[in-house]
């Protein structure tokens, strides 16, 4: 059984989120119903690029462009592109993961100045 535990960003996550995350190169959530995505947050916080689909408050937390790439829920190519756009672009993949490290501290400054 996985333990959890509250994430510096004040999501409850899985301990070991962060091995997963430095582990990773890519970051993708295809949810078809979605609020504010603590798996983006945190990813994001680790210098990953994000990818998602246009709903609910993923566009909030991925920049199109900027610190990942967007696609219409339920649109398998658009995922697949922008998987394939990032595995493909190592200088991409840095630029937006530097891009989400960015938000993801501001948002870990915001939760800890509100909470």
């Amino acid at each position: 059984m996985t333990s959890v535990w509250t994430s510096p960003t004040g999501c409850r996550t899985r301990q070991d989120a962060a091995l997963i995350y430095a582990a990773s190169d890519i970051t993708g959530l295809t949810s078809h119903i979605e609020g504010l995505p603590c798996a983006l947050l945190e990813a994001g916080a680790s210098e990953l690029p994000l990818s998602g689909s246009k709903i609910g408050g993923i566009p909030e937390v991925v920049k199109d462009g900027s610190n990942g790439l967007l696609f219409e829920s339920g649109n398998a190519m658009g995922l697949a592109h922008a998987l394939d756009r990032l595995a493909r672009d190592r200088n991409l993949r840095e630029f937006m993961g530097e891009g989400g490290h960015v938000l993801g501290t501001y948002t870990l400054w915001i939760a800890v100045w509100i909470g």
